[in-house]
C-alpha cells in the first residue's frame, strides 16, 4: 500500500476536517473508516447530536478558548464548504432559548448574561408575557428564558457530506468499510486493517470517536463510549428558536431542534451502557415522554405528533478534565490523536482539525492568530 503524508483512522466529523485540512496544505492523506462514512458515530442512522452550536461563555481555559473559536468561525466555515463543494451543510442561525423553571437567582440573572457578552454574543432574559408569547401554544411551566440570538445548528448528515466531497476535491484518499483497525506503536507507526494488510509511512492520527482506545493497542488514555438517543416527530414549529429545557425526574437536559418540511428534532438521551449503539422503547419514550411534560400544547394531548423515526451514536467523552485530546502519542510525532470530543465534536471538532493541522504543519503564526501558543496547546495533549 502506497505511503502517504498522513494516515487518518476514522471517518467522522474531525477525521474528515483533519483530511480536509491537511491536504488542502498539499500533503498526500490516507483516511480509513471502519464502517461506511456516515454509520459509525455520525452518520443518520447513529448520530447522536443534533448539530447544534450552542455559543460559549467567557472561559479562561484552553479548551473554553477553542470553544469561542469554533462559534466565532462556524459560520465562514459552512460557506467555504457550500462555495467549494455545492454541498449545503444546512448551517441554521435561528437563534436559542434557555428555559428555566425555577427564577434564576438575582446573581445569576446580572452574570450569565454579562459571561456572554464579554466574548461578544448578545444575551437577554425574556420572562412573563414575553416568554409566553415567545413558546405560543407550548404550555409548560417556565418561568423564564436566556434567550441567545446567536445559536445555530448544522444537520449532522449534511456536513458528513459536505466534507467528504472536499476531501474528494482536494484527493484525499478514503477507504470505507476497512473494518477493525489497529494501530501499533511500531518503527514505523503500523496501522493494521482487517484484511490483515498494512499502512506505514508517514504520519498516523487516531480520530475514530469511541473507538479511539480499542484502535490504539497501547498507550492511549480512556475514552468512553456515551449513548445518545435521538427522534423526529411530525411537527411544524416554524421559525421557532432552538429549546433548551431540563426535567427533574431524569435530572438532565434536552433539545428540541426546529427542523425544515414540517419536522421537529428532540434530544438527547444520555446512557453509559458500552458500544450498543441501538436505539431502545425506553429511550425513545424518554424523549416524547419528556418534551409532552415540557410543552404539553405542542407534544401531549390527545393528538401527539408521529414519531418519524428514531437514532442513536456513541459520543466519545475523554477520561479526564478539560477537554479533547489533541496532539501527539509519541516522542518522534509520528503518532497522534483527536478523540474525546464528548458533545462537542460537531461544534468544536473542524476547529480542533486546524489546531492540529497547524501544529504538523508548524505553522506557529496562524496558532497564535487563533489565540493558542504553545503551551495552550499541549494542554489537549494526551
Amino acid at each position: 500500500m502506497k505511503a502517504s503524508d498522513y494516515t487518518i483512522v476514522g471517518g467522522g466529523v474531525v477525521g474528515l476536517s483533519l483530511a480536509r485540512e491537511l491536504s488542502g496544505r498539499g500533503a498526500s492523506v490516507t483516511l480509513f473508516e471502519r464502517r461506511r462514512i456516515g454509520e459509525g458515530s455520525t452518520g443518520i442512522a447513529s448520530v447522536a447530536a443534533l448539530g447544534i452550536l450552542i455559543p460559549p461563555t467567557r472561559r479562561r481555559s484552553p479548551f473554553g478558548r477553542l470553544l469561542r473559536v469554533s462559534h466565532t468561525h462556524y459560520a465562514a466555515f459552512c460557506q467555504e464548504l457550500l462555495a467549494e463543494t455545492g454541498r449545503d451543510p444546512g448551517y441554521d442561525p435561528r437563534g436559542g432559548l434557555h428555559l428555566y423553571r425555577d427564577p434564576p437567582s438575582e446573581r445569576t440573572r446580572r452574570r450569565l448574561p454579562e459571561s456572554y457578552r464579554q466574548v461578544g454574543i448578545e444575551a437577554e432574559w425574556i420572562d412573563g408575557e414575553s416568554l409566553v408569547c415567545r413558546l405560543s401554544s407550548a404550555g409548560g411551566e417556565f418561568s423564564c428564558g436566556l434567550s441567545l440570538p446567536s445559536e445555530a445548528a448544522v444537520d449532522p448528515c449534511a456536513l458528513i457530506d459536505a466534507l467528504v466531497k472536499s476531501c474528494h476535491l482536494r484527493g484525499v484518499e478514503i477507504n470505507e468499510g476497512v473494518g477493525e483497525v489497529h494501530v501499533r506503536r511500531r518503527d514505523p507507526v503500523e496501522v493494521e486493517l482487517a484484511d490483515g494488510s498494512t499502512a506505514r509511512g508517514g504520519t498516523v492520527i487516531v480520530a475514530c470517536g469511541s473507538w479511539t482506545s480499542s484502535t490504539l493497542v497501547e498507550g492511549m488514555p480512556p475514552v468512553v463510549p456515551i449513548r445518545g438517543q435521538a427522534v423526529e416527530l411530525d411537527l411544524d414549529l416554524g421559525d421557532m428558536p432552538i429549546l433548551h429545557f431540563d426535567n427533574a425526574t431524569t435530572d438532565a437536559t434536552y433539545h428540541i431542534l426546529p427542523k425544515r418540511e414540517a419536522r421537529t428534532w428532540v434530544g438527547s438521551t444520555v446512557e453509559d451502557v458500552g458500544f450498543d449503539v441501538g436505539t431502545t422503547p425506553e429511550g425513545i419514550d424518554e424523549l416524547r415522554r419528556v418534551a409532552a411534560e415540557a410543552f404539553p400544547g405542542w407534544l401531549g394531548g390527545g393528538s401527539p405528533p408521529r414519531l418519524l423515526r428514531a437514532w442513536s451514536g456513541l459520543r466519545p467523552q475523554a477520561g479526564r478534565r478539560g477537554g479533547p485530546f489533541i496532539g501527539p502519542l509519541s516522542e518522534a510525532r509520528d503518532l497522534w490523536v483527536a478523540s474525546g470530543h464528548y458533545r462537542n465534536g460537531i461544534a468544536c471538532g473542524p476547529h480542533s482539525a486546524r489546531l492540529m493541522a497547524l501544529q504538523l504543519t508548524g505553522e506557529e503564526l496562524d496558532l497564535e492568530r487563533d489565540g493558542f501558543d504553545a503551551e495552550g496547546v499541549r494542554h489537549f495533549w494526551p
